[in-house]
């Protein structure tokens, strides 16, 4: 089980990329103007699904127009690597109608979250409530690898529209890993100023997007 945890350290918020219960998830970085080129290359564009718990009074994570415009910034961070994503779908679900829970209690229940929405067409990104730290940790996001099945990130409520967390876990979506480089993106911490991402990872990304998560492409 490979274990991966990112912070937003403006908030002292901690968020986790990797598999799933059992392995559990990963995150995301941008390329900087001291060392990072852009891509000549045409866009690789991927289409991209959000999936919003809804509340007891049926108010879900996230409104669309909120996730409309967190997905433009993400789509600032990735453009030096000319990767652009497409918000396709948000789906607003009651948790209990799939056997879920509003608040995720147990890193076991990734992968049940997972298994429910999983989609090869799209990326995928479940907003679930929050999380019970006592017994999950400080993570507070997770996100399967390229290879690992079923895939998804799963990110609780008080990160959600965090555009820079998001990007990070669609990252190790895109198959990156962390690094040791506050200024990137992919750093196991993010700062407000955690947004880089050199050439090699500009082109893993797009490599990832075209082998491993094919099936979104748009």
């Amino acid at each position: 089980m490979s274990l991966w945890t990112v912070a937003f350290a403006l908030l002292g918020l901690s968020c986790s990329g990797g598999g799933s219960a059992g392995s559990s998830g990963k995150s995301l970085t941008l390329v900087n103007s001291a060392g990072a080129a852009e891509s000549a290359a045409p866009a690789v564009t991927l289409a991209l699904k959000f999936v919003e718990y809804t509340d007891s009074a049926g108010k879900p994570v996230l409104s669309q127009e909120a996730l409309a415009a967190m997905t433009e910034k993400m789509n600032g961070i990735f453009a030096p690597c000319g990767v652009r994503l497409v918000l396709e779908e948000v789906q607003n679900v009651e948790p209990t109608n799939f056997g879920l829970t509003y608040s995720l209690d147990s890193l076991s229940s990734l992968d049940r979250i997972r298994a429910q929405f999983d989609n090869p067409k799209q990326l995928v990104v479940v907003n679930t409530g929050e999380w019970n730290h006592n017994n999950v940790g400080s993570a507070n996001a997770w996100t399967t690898m390229p290879g690992e099945s079923p895939s998804g990130a799963v990110i609780e409520a008080p990160v959600a529209d965090f555009a820079e967390i998001v990007a990070h876990e669609l990252g190790h979506y895109l198959s990156l890993d962390h690094v040791s480089d506050q200024s990137n993106l992919m750093n196991p911490v993010i700062y407000s100023s955690s947004r880089g991402l050199d050439a090699g990872q500009c082109e893993a990304l797009r490599q990832s997007a075209q082998s491993d998560r094919a099936q979104a492409l748009r």
